[in-house]
């Protein structure tokens, strides 16, 4: 990366770094852009490793039933008050 794009990157990140942190900060950004390189040349099928195929689905379909009643689920409440669950406080 050009001083200047460093330059300009620093100001929108906020960051004052010296002239040394601002050459290794680009260092680094050259690294990361050429392995993004690398990565985007990448065939997966060159590696010799089968391409996974997606599974069924473990979970069972959704199926739209009735909703519980207010007084049953409160009925299991160790506490309750105007059919509402009581809890300890915490803090």
């Amino acid at each position: 990366m050009r001083e200047k794009e460093i330059v300009a990157l620093c100001e929108l990140a906020l960051l004052q770094l010296p002239p040394e942190r601002q050459k290794r900060l680009a260092q680094g950004i050259e690294e990361m852009v050429e392995y993004f390189q690398i990565l985007t040349e990448f065939q997966p099928e060159d590696d010799g490793v089968e391409q996974q195929q997606p599974s069924a689905s473990p979970l069972r379909e959704d199926i739209p039933s009735q909703p519980f009643s207010t007084e049953a689920l409160v009925a299991n409440a160790p506490a309750e008050r105007r059919n509402f669950f009581l809890v300890p406080n915490v803090l």
